[in-house]
């Protein structure tokens, strides 16, 4: 056999070989997918056609239309959802508070079936389901005051500024009311106190309080408020009629005192009263998140008592404000937040 005849034969030989095995790749490519699958730790994901926002990471329907879901063919670490440049979507807590039923289905995979959440500002700041814990799948974008920024701190740095931080809690409200008073002419059982008009609103009649008579020799005991006369519009206060639980000597009667009373208002969620900066009409707190991170929200106050301030908004419960060094920290936040706006002003001019 000639030399030309054996270069043809291995030729003929190798395309016969590389045919056959391609067929078996093509064939076993399936099953090769899914060993490799397994051992590499690769996740496998379903989304809907329909929806394709929704996706899950086992087979089911889409909780908003039923249609089955598809898989995806790859890593579901590399899913785009269609006009998006990310998987996980963006939403501030406002934005998820707003969301339908429907539109929290979206985010929601729970292994309980349809997604049946009522949403409020603490499932939404957890992003997790408080029936399966399963995530949402999404980023919360940090919507910080106007005029603030994130501030992040080394644990060297948070102990020189001296950083103290306190719960989001149940907290026992007090307020102490300090006035000028007189003891009438026509009874030793009563005291009248002139009460300026930022004290009134705690202020309640039939109200059970302790009270403080600073005489020479100071005397206290329990009383109730009997009557609060109509504000006074020159001096801005109003009188305020308390029955004694004992009765004054009558020597007292027409005398001047100074009188504090001391009220309980019940028990609220609230923050110790350092946490709280008034800034204009805004309350701004910093809270204190993980990695030495301090973020400013703004909240909504209720009643102020002495130590404490009840919060009606923008907080919950175990989140963590700083009591101590919050000053600073406000400072920074500023500083930093001017500095980004002027940094992104020179962008758009240089445009």
């Amino acid at each position: 056999m000639n030399t030309k005849k054996i270069q043809s034969l291995i030729i003929v030989v190798g395309l016969i070989t590389i045919s056959v095995m391609t067929g078996i790749l093509f064939i076993a490519k399936p099953h090769f997918h899914k060993y490799f699958v397994a051992k590499s730790g690769v996740k496998e994901l379903w989304y809907c056609p329909m929806h394709p926002s929704y996706t899950s990471d086992r087979v089911g329907e889409c909780p908003i239309c039923h249609m089955r879901l598809v898989k995806f063919e790859g890593d579901s670490e590399n899913y785009l959802i269609p006009g998006n440049s990310t998987s996980k979507k963006e939403f501030t807590i406002d934005q998820i508070l707003k969301m339908k039923p429907g539109e929290i289905c979206l985010l929601h995979k729970c292994k309980h079936g349809q997604c049946k959440i009522t949403m409020n500002e603490e499932i939404a700041r957890a992003g997790k389901c408080p029936h399966c814990g399963e995530d949402f799948g999404i980023l919360i974008k940090k919507n910080f005051p106007q005029g603030y920024s994130g501030v992040k701190l080394t644990p060297e740095n948070q102990t020189l500024i001296g950083i103290k931080t306190e719960p989001v809690q149940i907290y026992p409200l007090t307020k102490t009311v300090r006035a000028e008073g007189m003891v009438p002419m026509d009874s030793p059982w009563y005291i009248t106190a002139f009460v300026f008009e930022n004290d009134l609103s705690v202020l309640k009649q039939g109200q059970e309080l302790t009270i403080e008579l600073l005489f020479k020799i100071p005397l206290q005991m329990k009383g109730k408020i009997r009557g609060i006369s109509p504000l006074n519009l020159k001096n801005r206060t109003s009188r305020v009629r308390v029955s004694l639980e004992k009765a004054l000597n009558l020597a007292r009667s027409g005398e001047e005192v100074q009188v504090v009373m001391s009220l309980e208002l019940g028990r609220a969620l609230g923050i110790p009263k350092t946490a709280l900066l008034d800034a204009g009409d805004r309350k701004i707190v910093f809270v204190s998140l993980s990695q030495g991170d301090f973020d400013p929200r703004e909240i909504s106050v209720g009643r102020r008592g002495e130590d404490f301030v009840e919060v009606t908004s923008g907080l919950a419960a175990g989140d963590q404000v700083v009591t101590s060094g919050n000053f600073l920290i406000d400072s920074e936040s500023r500083l930093k937040a001017n500095l980004q706006n002027i940094a992104n002003e020179g962008h758009q001019h240089g445009a």
